[in-house]
């Protein structure tokens, strides 16, 4: 019995052994497969490339209002890296983009123009007075309530509190409408319908980055755009679609699938019901009795609201206290030199939008900033601790460099207007404008992000010991003297200015052509 004991224990002994090893080569198998599949991981032998709306898009909807372009992850591996989609949208002058939501949070920026956008939180009251029914003919007078002779008298509290109420409906009202221009950062939750008209004569261009990962989002990793009405090819392609929408040099372009709005998948008898009209007019809100309703713009002819109407819808504050749901900001204008974050005299300036700023970016988990760097001046290098960034060029062009963790460059070349680009999470980067300037916009996948730089007062250098800087860069004691002196002269900004031609770049003498005393390492 005994020896049979110990024959059943070096069998279960040798199984167990034989399952762990086993379990260890498969989990080592994915491990190596799941390097293989990082997307972040894979730019370092891929590169990253700056990529131009029109040309990389899948996502393209035209129309005589405007266009709509989407760059999602299928169409470049960095934003595959970062899990993001980037949007460029140019509304025709007089136009507006149709009612719509989306699956995921988006922070937007206006790039040109101006023009109106309003958002309508669910649950929230229409207490502002629409600024657009002063123009289409005038204020409806509100109705008389209606008296039956000899019946005044009779007339309850809860009949007049009634007809009070039906007063209120003789004439619009609406949630916030909000004048966006030219810097404005913009907060859009997912799920919340939204608008944009632009009045001017010129266009309005908006471009966005859409947070997939975000928490909001609880479908797959794919920009959904959800119009309420009208048909749009706002959807990404199926599979098969996106391999034929690929050409040989790795361009994506067309249309993307066809999208109809919400309203139509409803039966129209249906609809009217649950919103006490008739069934014609529920035909028309689905689109059905329209032929004109393909593209995501429409041309309007609307015109400019009166001056009090708009102030109105500017300043009214619901009745709620400040920055709660139905009150909250949703834009910030992050494009004024007069109140700059950061700022160098000879350089540029910097100013963020982060949820310090604007609570709602609390909830949507995305931030933006913009920078404009004088002509030759540099943002100096530095990476972003907690997010990846997507750079769109404003104005004029720069150099950009980006070093992989493995300290290989990924990209070196130049970011012209109109491009983007995405800067991994630790991926440091520097930048340098060209003659022209440079300006960009940075979205950022956190709401309160933060910089480490290697330039500046608050360069990671200044806070290193200076014996752990002469030992590990091998730097002779004055060197480390003069860099120490110099960063710590500056001011804690990213900035260096242009190099004035009285500034001369001496050569530095080799490595053992001087003797060096090497004293003990100390920390003072």
């Amino acid at each position: 019995m005994a020896r049979a004991r110990s024959w059943m224990f070096v069998f279960l002994s040798l199984a167990l052994l034989l399952t762990c090893s086993a379990y260890r080569g498969l989990h080592q198998q994915q491990s190596r497969d799941n390097d293989n599949n990082n997307p972040c991981l894979n730019l370092i032998s891929q590169n990253i490339r700056a990529r131009d709306p029109a040309e990389s898009s899948s996502i393209q909807a035209k129309s005589e209002g405007g266009r709509f372009e989407v760059t999602t992850p299928n169409d470049a591996p960095e934003l595959e890296c970062a899990r993001v989609a980037f949007n460029r949208e140019v509304i025709s002058e007089n136009s507006l983009a149709r009612p719509r939501y989306t699956n995921v949070p988006l922070v937007a920026y206006v790039v040109k123009g101006e023009g109106y956008f309003s958002i309508v939180f669910p649950g929230c009251p229409n207490t502002i007075e629409d600024p657009f029914e002063e123009i289409r003919g005038g204020r409806q007078p509100r109705r008389e309530p209606h008296h039956q002779p000899g019946r005044q008298d009779e007339r309850g509290q809860g009949q007049q509190q009634q007809e009070g109420e039906d007063e209120q409906y003789e004439h619009d009202t609406a949630q916030k409408i909000h004048r966006v221009k030219r810097g404005d950062a913009i907060a859009i939750p997912a799920g919340h319908v939204f608008w944009i008209y632009n009045n001017r004569n010129e266009d309005l261009e908006i471009v966005s980055v859409a947070d997939l990962a975000n928490h909001q989002n609880q479908l797959d990793e794919e920009y959904l755009t959800f119009l309420l009405n009208g048909n749009a090819p706002v959807l990404p392609q199926q599979q098969e679609g996106r391999r034929r929408g690929r050409d040989e040099s790795g361009r994506r372009g067309g249309e993307g699938q066809d999208a109809s709005g919400i309203l139509s998948g409803f039966s129209s008898d249906r609809l009217a019901r649950a919103l006490g009209i008739r069934n014609c007019t529920a035909s028309r809100l689905q689109g059905k009795e329209q032929q004109q309703q393909r593209g995501l713009h429409v041309k309007v002819n609307f015109q400019n609201p009166s001056r009090d109407a708009l102030y109105v819808a500017e300043n009214a504050g619901n009745g709620f206290p400040s920055e709660t749901v139905c009150n909250q900001r949703i834009r910030h204008n992050i494009n004024r030199r007069d109140q700059p974050d950061f700022y160098h005299p000879r350089a540029g300036f910097m100013s963020v939008a982060n949820s310090f700023k604007l609570p709602i970016l609390d909830n949507i988990r995305l931030s933006a900033d913009h920078v404009n760097l004088q002509p030759n001046a540099i943002f100096g290098p530095s990476w972003v601790v907690n997010a990846h960034r997507v750079i769109y060029a404003l104005q004029g062009s720069g150099n950009v460099e980006i070093v992989a963790p493995n300290g290989e460059g990924v990209f070196q070349g130049r970011l012209r207007r109109g491009q983007f680009l995405v800067i991994p999470q630790f991926f440091a980067a520097v930048k340098e404008a060209s003659e022209e300037g440079f300006e960009w916009v940075a979205f950022l996948t956190h709401q309160r992000p933060y910089r480490s730089d290697l330039s500046g007062a608050g360069s990671v250098f200044v806070g290193l010991p200076r014996p752990v800087v002469e030992e590990a860069f091998g730097l002779e004691e004055e060197e480390a003297r003069a860099l120490d002196r110099n960063l710590r002269r500056r001011a804690n900004t990213p900035f260096s200015p242009p190099r004035s031609g009285s500034q001369v770049d001496y050569e530095c003498p080799r490595q053992g052509d001087q003797d060096r005393d090497q004293p003990g390492f100390q920390l003072h």
